[in-house]
């Protein structure tokens, strides 16, 4: 988490386990697998990483460096400042046999903190869906 300090991980993943696990289990089992209890085929890991990012404009940014005229007709200085957080899902499955991922999915996307959790949902169960689309790869 990159909030706060006190931000917790737990708090996070209490959060997102009952959207994602779900989720990733109705998409594979619509690529036609099934869940195993014991022995199973392939092992299935995500990560979710939460973020902090910026987008800056500052004034003439879009002139020439020396403008027809020549000089500059201001200083640059920045005139436009957002910060928001995005949000990394990433899906790994591995062969337990060889104890190495064979296939690794991964989608980012800004994180609209002003929509209400069910809104969020959505997103996050369409990002699942069309990540799990190119599993398995085909040859």
């Amino acid at each position: 988490m990159a909030y706060t300090a006190q931000d917790d991980p737990k708090r996070v993943a209490a959060r997102v386990d009952p959207v994602v696990i779900p989720a990733v289990e109705r998409a594979l089992h619509s690529r036609g697998f099934e869940t195993a209890a014991a022995h199973p085929d392939l092992l299935v890991h995500y990560y979710v990483l939460v973020t902090l990012k910026q987008s800056a404009q500052y004034q003439g940014q879009f002139l020439a460096p020396v403008p027809d005229w020549g000089v500059p007709p201001f200083s640059p200085s920045t005139t436009s400042l957002e910060i928001y957080p995005v949000g990394t899902l990433i899906i790994d499955i591995a062969d337990p046999a060889r104890r190495a991922v064979v296939w690794r999915g991964a989608a980012a996307r800004k994180i609209d903190v002003e929509r209400p959790d069910a809104e969020r949902r959505v997103v996050l169960e369409h990002a699942i869906r069309d990540l799990l689309k190119r599993f398995p790869p085909k040859r």
